[in-house]
């Protein structure tokens, strides 16, 4: 089988024995170089034009930093920034944190998704935050808020796997700086969305309210809803840290 072999007898006219170029009884088996050349270049210009056609809608992507929400987000165009102490009253309203935390059914990417939704829903413009690490090859998935008074505010309301009692809160601020790491605090304690603020409460305060994550922030994007496309739901990458 193949070109390494001594040519074969043919016993039949109609019968047709295959080498590693194609039939060997087979005119187009005895194509002239000229010939394969241009077949080459024709595969070759062939190839170009589907990888560029392929490419166009990624390069789209990462140009405009944009993708379609996932079924489930919700947008609202009268939704505001809301001042700090308003973002305050609607976490303690809210009741995402009290759902029951389970691995790969209900996760950090849905806790963030069900906050936003209850957030524009309320009238706040909220955002979807993910976030990579340096020692870690997982993410993680939250919030964020521009407040007018206080600006930019990381909101994280993953809860628990054990179900909370009424008295109970899994509401944090979350503070979120390149090459640090990612700490929390209770946003019954919390006073500040600033990371300094978080350096000097963990130095200071009873840590059973704050939380510091030995994850290393390696990457920080925020995507916002782009409300200019109209009825389609999209979110544009407004800020990566």
């Amino acid at each position: 089988m193949g070109s390494y072999l001594k040519k074969p007898e043919m016993k039949h006219k109609g019968q047709v024995l295959f080498s590693k170029n194609g039939p060997l009884n087979d005119p187009r088996g005895y194509r002239t170089r000229r010939d394969r050349k241009k077949d080459k270049i024709a595969k070759l210009a062939y190839v170009k034009v589907t990888v560029f056609i392929v490419m166009i809608p990624v390069v789209l992507l990462l140009v405009s930093g944009s993708f379609p929400a996932p079924a489930g987000f919700i947008k609202n165009e009268t939704a505001r920034d809301p001042t700090w102490d308003e973002l305050m009253a609607f976490l303690r309203e809210d009741d995402t944190d009290r759902q029951q935390y389970q691995e790969e059914v209900f996760d950090c990417t849905h806790f963030a998704q069900r906050l936003h939704n209850n957030a524009e829903q309320a009238g706040i413009r909220a955002a979807y935050v993910t976030v990579f690490w340096y020692n870690n090859s997982t993410g993680h998935a939250l919030n964020a808020f521009e407040t007018t008074d206080k600006g930019l505010t990381f909101v994280d309301c993953t809860g628990s796997g054990n179900i909370l009692t009424e008295r109970q809160s899994m509401d944090k601020i979350a503070y979120v700086e390149k090459g640090k790491k990612y700490g929390t605090i209770s946003i019954y304690h919390a006073t500040s969305p600033e990371y300094d603020y978080y350096l000097q409460y963990i130095q200071n305060k009873d840590s059973l309210y704050s939380s510091e994550d030995p994850n290393i922030v390696k990457e920080v994007n925020i995507y916002w809803c782009d409300y200019s496309l109209g009825d389609t739901i999209a979110y544009r990458l407004h800020q990566r840290i």
